[in-house]
């Protein structure tokens, strides 16, 4: 059973210019949480083709150790490898929305075990975070970006 811990975005440190946590309850928060769930259903389904429709036509997913992938045709050739992989969870836990209403920063955890040559398994913990964008009335992934908590060897 995973468990998800949704901080206030109060918590979120003041300063960052133009931008307002939006506490839980409110439209934009719970349509961002919503998605989250979604986007977490999808990856446990292995769906590519929701997992890349969440994204924007030009949006950009930086994985660590890879180049950046650019548009939803290069974001779908570098998820899918990912879903490979034999467990990946995410754990949302802040969420602030923009003034605007039309920018929402999503901020979590993941956990991953990836397979190795000689069959054993690598376990990787790390963090991420995503930025979303409005569009046309739809909120999209812009930018995705993960990296991991553990030291290179």
């Amino acid at each position: 059973m995973r468990t998800r811990r949704w901080i206030t975005p109060a918590l979120v440190p003041a300063g960052v210019l133009l931008w307002t946590a939006v506490v839980s309850g409110q439209p934009e928060w719970d349509e961002i949480k919503e998605l989250d769930a979604r986007f977490v259903a999808m990856v446990e389904a292995d769906d590519l083709d929701g997992i890349v429709e969440l994204y924007a036509e030009d949006a950009r997913f930086m994985p660590p150790n890879a180049p950046l992938a650019y548009g939803r045709e290069a974001i779908r050739e570098a998820w899918r490898p990912m879903l490979d992989l034999p467990a990946l969870t995410f754990e949302p836990e802040t969420i602030v929305v923009a003034d605007s209403r039309e920018q929402a920063v999503d901020i979590g955890h993941y956990r991953a075990e990836i397979p190795l040559p000689d069959g054993s398994t690598f376990s990787d913990v790390g963090k991420y975070m995503v930025l979303w964008l409005r569009e046309d009335g739809e909120w999209r992934i812009f930018a995705d970006i993960y990296n991991s908590d553990l030291p290179l060897e």
